[in-house]
């Protein structure tokens, strides 16, 4: 069996690239751990998922954000708007991330997390350009995960206000084109139902 398939193995590997990426950026942890709940609650809820897959699920999200360990400290904790140079070096996570772990040979989900969670649905994304379907699932539901999170939390290099839920909402019904629709209409009745 491939050791990067454990169960113990990837429990411990994704705390020690949680654990790597929040020494670069202090909010790290906390954002992948919200991320993980978020995603694992709206996978229980568009379809029957075995708990090998929710487990899979879960280790995607926590170390989805693992290129940011590449990304300079002058862009990843900068307190001001970022620049387009910096935006494409933020970008670059994304690919960064998964060659960092494709040589594991892990699940191909967690793979998929790490590398395409910035992709859009309508084909305007990040780093493949992949669109609808042929984006992963796992990939499709971080991406709106990933999305609400972010404007619900602090972030440094974003302008002085933090969304609501429900504002942030809003703010991604205007951008529906990223989201895939059948789980973006399922997080909205979540939150909804969790407010």
């Amino acid at each position: 069996m491939n050791p990067w398939r454990n169960t113990e193995t990837l429990n411990a590997l994704s705390e020690l690239f949680i654990t790597a990426v929040n020494y670069r950026d202090p909010t790290a942890r906390e954002h992948a751990q919200r991320v993980r709940g978020l995603a694992m609650e709206l996978a229980q809820r568009v379809t029957p998922v075995l708990p090998v897959r929710m487990a899979v699920i879960g280790w995607g999200a926590l170390v989805h954000d693992v290129g940011k360990i590449a990304i300079s400290d002058e862009v990843l904790n900068k307190d001001k708007a970022l620049t387009n140079g910096e935006w494409a070096m933020m970008r670059s996570h994304a690919e960064l991330g998964y060659r960092l772990i494709a040589p594991l040979e892990t699940w191909p989900e967690i793979l998929s997390a790490v590398r395409n969670h910035h992709e859009n649905y309508d084909g305007t994304g990040y780093p493949d350009k992949l669109k609808g379907k042929r984006i992963p699932f796992i990939a499709r539901l971080l991406r709106i995960v990933d999305t609400f999170e972010a404007l619900t939390a602090f972030r440094n290099y974003r302008e002085v206000h933090t969304y609501a839920r429900a504002d942030a909402i809003h703010v991604m019904q205007d951008q529906a084109g990223y989201y895939d629709p059948e789980l973006f209409e399922a997080f909205v009745a979540m939150i909804k139902a969790d407010s």
